[in-house]
């Protein structure tokens, strides 16, 4: 049992290096917002310490610097909101 742990645990953080090297790699892409991947133990019924497990992966919404590029087709939004885009199957909406 110990060495299914220790192994959630090595899962665990390598998704959190997998995190952590995208948001490196893309820390110069204009509009990119960070992940950050958050944890949780894992139960089987009353028994605890089964190991680790990765809760979920959420962005950072949150403003960042606004940026002129210079270039004619980039675009911003500030505070709450998605780009609309609309095809033959109806709308899609981005949030950059």
């Amino acid at each position: 049992m110990a060495f299914s742990q220790a192994v959630s645990g090595l899962n665990a953080a390598a998704t959190n290096l997998d995190v952590i090297g995208n948001n490196i790699a893309n820390s110069a892409t204009y509009g990119f917002k960070s992940g950050t991947a958050s944890f949780a133990d894992m139960f089987a019924g009353s028994k605890v310490g089964l190991g680790v497990k990765v809760a979920g992966i959420t962005q950072d919404f949150t403003d960042g610097t606004t940026t002129n590029t210079g270039r004619g087709l980039d675009v911003a939004i500030s505070q709450n909101g998605f780009f609309r885009l609309v095809d033959s199957n109806g709308s899609v909406f981005l949030q950059p």
